[in-house]
C-alpha cells in the first residue's frame, strides 16, 4: 500500500475533529435491545511500519446464546480504512496485542480448547493462529522482550495438589486472610521453551515492563492479591531478568499504574498519587533508573493524567482528562513543560503509534456512536476507520453540550446535558440526572449511552439528560477530586441541585417539578440519597448497586481503606461512625416521598447485596411510596449478560415515565 510522506508527530500538532451529525429518518429512535446490541472497539495497536492496524471488537451475546458476559475478537484494518476484516473468531475471545518488529505478525492472548488463556501468533496475511505458549493454567498479561526472544507473563498460583484432594472431599473451607493465590511473574525462552518462575516471593504483580537492555524487569506489586491492597498499597520493584530478589525501586504513597523505563533505560516513568488520599493514580512522575531524583511531572496540570508513553530520552507523550474533553500533550521530562499533541471531539484513552512515531491510532468515541478506530498522520485530522453500528445512522440521535455553572459555595461544576430528540424551543422537559460512579471519575463528551449510563435512551423518551461533574470527579486536578473528603453526601450532591436549578432558571430547559435520578456503585449512593436525605428534588429514584449504609459498607466491602482513605480521606474509619451515619440514605429514610427502583447484582463484593435489602427492607416496612428490588443472578458490581441489560433498561424507562413524566407538586 502506498503511503504518504508524514510530519513527525514530535513536533507540534493541534487538531480540532468536530463530527457532523447526518440527517436521520424520523421517528425512529434507540431501544434498550439495540443498546445492548452495541459493538465497542476496546483496543487499537498500529503496526511498527504504519501501515495496519489490529484492534479488538467488544461484542455481546446474541439472542438465545447461553448467558454470559461479552466476545472480544480480533480485527485488522488498513490506515486507509479498507477490507476491515477479523482476525480470529469471536467465541474464542482475543485481547492484548502485541505487534512483532516485521509488522507481518500479532500476538495476543485467547482462551480456547479447555479455556485455558495462553498467547497465540498469527500473520496478517492469513493462516490459523498458532499457540505460542503451552502453560497449563490461564496466562494473565505479558510483554515480549526488546529483542522478541523472551516472554514475561504474569499467571496465578495453581490449586496444590492437597487443595484439589481436598476440594474432592468437601474440605474446600477457607480461612480470610490466607493462603493468597498470587498472580507471579514468569519468563519464558522462545528458544529453549523453558518457562521459570521470577517472583517467587509473595508479591501480587498488577503491571510491568523490559528494560530497554533486556536484562531486567521493572513492576508495580502489591503484599497480597486483597482488592483494598493492589488499590493503595502497591509499590514498584524490579528484578534482574536472570533471578533474583526484587526490590522496590523508590518510595511511593497511595495508587500507582502504568510503569515504564525511557527508551535508553536511564528512567522509568509512572502514573501516581500524590499522597495516600489523593483518588486516583492521576499524575505523572519520573526518577532515575535506581529511583533517585523523584519528580511529580505534573505538580501545576489542571487535569487528570490517564495515560502516557515514551516518545523519546526526554519526551512523554500524555493523555489527561480535563473537564469533560481528553487532550494529549508532548512533555518535556526536563522541564515539565507542556505542548498541545491532539484536541479532538473524540475522547479516547490512548494511543498506538508507529515506530517512527509519525502516526497514531486511537480508539475513539462521540455522542452519537461508541467507540471505533480513528487514525491520525501529521497535521491530518484523525479520521474515523470504522463503523461497527450501522444501524445508529438509521436512527434520530440527540447531541449532547457542556455547562459550567456556579455551586453554593461559588465552586464551578461542570457537566454534559442532552437535549430531548426533537426538542421544541421554550418547552421545559423532564430531567433526569445520570449520576456517575467512583466517585474518582468523569463523564466525558463521548458515547454515554449503556445499560447503565442511559443518555439517547432517555432523550429518545422524551427527557432532558443532565450528567454532573461534581466535586470528586477527576479532570480537574488533584484538589478538586479531594473536594468532597469528609463530606460524604453534603457539598458534592449540592452540586447537584445547583445544576438542576441552572437548567430550569437560567437555561429555561427542565421543570424542576419533574426529576428523577439515576446511577450505579457511588451513583447508586447518590440516587438513593436523592429518594432519602434529598427527597423533596426528586419523583424517582434509580440505585444500582448503591452504598445505602457506610457503617455496614465498611465491614463488608472489598475496600475498606480505600473507601476510607480516597473518599472519606480518613486514617481511621472507626474514629468516625457518626459521620458515616450522618451520610447515609439509611438515616434519613423516614422521610423518602420518591419512589425508589433497587437493583443488585447477586454475586457484587464491591457493594455487597446487603446494601439494597437494607433499603428494600426498611422501604417494605414503612411502606410509604412505591419501591421495586430486582436481583440479577451471577452478575456482579455490574451487569454482564446481554437480557439482564435489556430488562434493567426496561425497568429504568418504565419507572421514569411512570414516576417522572406528567408528575406535579
Amino acid at each position: 500500500m502506498k503511503r504518504r510522506a508524514l510530519m513527525p508527530l514530535t513536533l507540534f500538532w493541534l487538531v480540532s475533529l468536530s463530527l457532523a451529525i447526518a440527517a436521520a429518518p424520523a421517528n425512529r429512535t434507540i431501544t434498550p435491545e439495540i443498546v445492548a446490541s452495541m459493538k465497542l472497539v476496546t483496543e487499537v495497536a498500529l503496526s511498527p511500519d504504519g501501515q495496519w492496524i489490529a484492534y479488538v471488537v467488544r461484542s455481546p451475546r446474541q439472542e438465545g446464546e447461553k448467558p454470559g458476559g461479552y466476545h472480544y475478537q480480533l480485527w485488522l484494518v488498513d490506515t486507509e480504512g479498507k477490507d476491515p476484516h477479523p482476525l480470529t473468531a469471536r467465541e474464542y475471545n482475543a485481547r492484548s496485542i502485541h505487534w512483532f518488529k516485521d509488522s507481518k505478525r500479532i500476538a495476543f492472548l485467547s482462551r480456547r480448547g479447555k479455556k485455558t488463556q495462553r498467547i497465540y501468533t498469527i500473520r496478517i496475511d492469513g493462516g490459523e493462529a498458532q499457540p505460542l505458549t503451552s502453560e497449563k493454567h490461564s496466562i494473565a498479561n505479558y510483554a515480549f522482550s526488546p529483542d522478541e526472544q523472551l516472554i514475561a507473563f504474569t499467571r496465578r498460583d495453581a490449586p496444590t495438589p492437597e487443595e484439589e484432594e481436598n476440594k474432592r472431599k468437601g474440605r474446600d473451607w477457607r480461612v480470610v486472610g490466607q493462603d493468597f493465590k498470587y498472580l507471579r511473574l514468569y519468563i519464558h525462552d522462545l528458544g529453549t521453551r523453558e518457562t521459570r518462575l521470577l517472583t517467587d516471593e509473595n508479591l501480587h504483580v498488577t503491571g510491568f515492563d523490559w528494560s530497554p537492555d533486556g536484562r531486567e524487569v521493572i513492576f508495580t506489586a502489591s503484599q497480597t492479591p486483597l482488592t483494598d491492597h493492589t488499590y493503595m498499597y502497591q509499590k514498584i520493584y524490579r528484578i534482574s531478568a536472570a533471578g533474583g530478589r526484587a526490590e522496590v525501586v523508590v518510595p511511593t504513597e497511595g495508587k500507582l499504574s502504568h510503569v515504564a523505563y525511557s527508551p535508553n533505560g536511564r528512567r522509568i516513568a509512572w502514573l501516581g498519587a500524590v499522597d495516600i488520599h489523593d483518588p486516583s493514580a492521576q499524575n505523572v512522575f519520573i526518577a532515575r533508573r535506581d529511583g533517585q531524583g523523584k519528580r511529580n511531572l505534573t505538580t501545576d496540570y489542571q487535569g487528570s493524567v490517564i495515560w502516557f508513553h515514551w516518545l523519546d530520552d526526554e519526551t512523554i507523550a500524555m493523555i489527561g482528562i480535563e473537564k469533560t474533553a481528553t487532550r494529549a500533550y508532548r512533555l518535556d521530562v526536563s522541564t515539565g513543560r507542556r505542548e498541545l499533541l491532539l484536541s479532538s471531539r473524540p475522547v479516547f484513552s490512548a494511543l498506538s503509534f508507529d515506530a517512527d512515531h509519525r502516526a497514531a491510532a486511537f480508539a475513539g468515541s462521540t455522542p452519537v456512536h461508541p467507540s471505533e478506530v480513528f487514525y491520525l498522520a501529521g497535521r491530518d485530522e484523525p479520521r474515523r476507520l470504522t463503523n461497527n453500528n450501522p444501524i445508529l445512522d438509521e436512527l434520530e440521535l440527540a447531541d449532547q453540550f457542556t455547562i459550567e455553572y456556579q455551586a453554593d459555595d461559588g465552586t464551578t461544576i461542570t457537566g454534559l446535558v442532552m437535549k430531548p430528540v426533537g426538542y421544541q424551543e421554550g418547552r421545559r422537559y423532564p430531567l433526569i440526572v445520570s449520576v456517575h460512579g467512583g466517585p474518582e471519575a468523569a463523564v466525558l463528551d463521548g458515547w454515554n449511552t449503556y445499560y447503565i449510563r442511559w443518555g439517547q435512551l432517555l432523550a429518545a423518551h422524551g427527557y432532558v439528560v443532565f450528567w454532573p461533574n461534581y466535586r470528586g470527579s477527576t479532570g480537574r486536578g488533584v484538589a478538586y477530586s479531594k473536594k468532597d473528603q469528609k463530606d460524604l453526601g453534603g457539598a458534592e450532591f449540592r452540586d447537584v441541585l445547583a445544576g438542576i436549578a441552572y437548567l430550569a432558571d437560567e437555561l429555561g430547559l427542565v421543570d424542576k417539578s419533574r426529576v428523577g435520578m439515576g446511577g450505579g456503585s457511588y451513583g447508586g449512593y447518590f440516587s438513593a440519597l436523592a429518594a432519602t436525605r434529598y427527597s423533596e428534588h426528586f419523583k424517582a429514584a434509580i440505585d444500582f448497586a448503591g452504598i445505602t449504609n457506610w457503617v455496614s459498607f465498611l465491614g463488608t466491602s472489598d475496600i475498606p481503606m480505600e473507601n476510607t482513605l480516597v473518599h472519606w480521606g480518613f486514617e481511621r474509619p472507626y474514629d468516625h461512625l457518626e459521620e458515616m451515619w450522618n451520610a447515609s440514605p439509611m438515616k434519613y429514610i423516614k422521610q423518602s416521598k420518591t419512589a425508589l427502583l433497587i437493583a443488585h447484582g447477586a454475586e457484587d463484593e464491591r457493594v455487597p447485596i446487603g446494601q439494597a435489602w437494607e433499603i428494600y427492607t426498611a422501604l417494605r416496612i414503612l411502606d410509604q411510596t412505591p419501591y421495586e428490588f430486582v436481583i440479577y443472578p451471577r452478575e456482579g458490581h455490574g451487569l454482564a449478560e446481554r437480557e439482564h441489560q435489556i430488562d434493567f433498561m426496561k425497568r429504568v424507562l418504565r419507572w421514569f415515565d411512570t414516576y417522572v413524566k406528567g408528575a406535579s407538586r
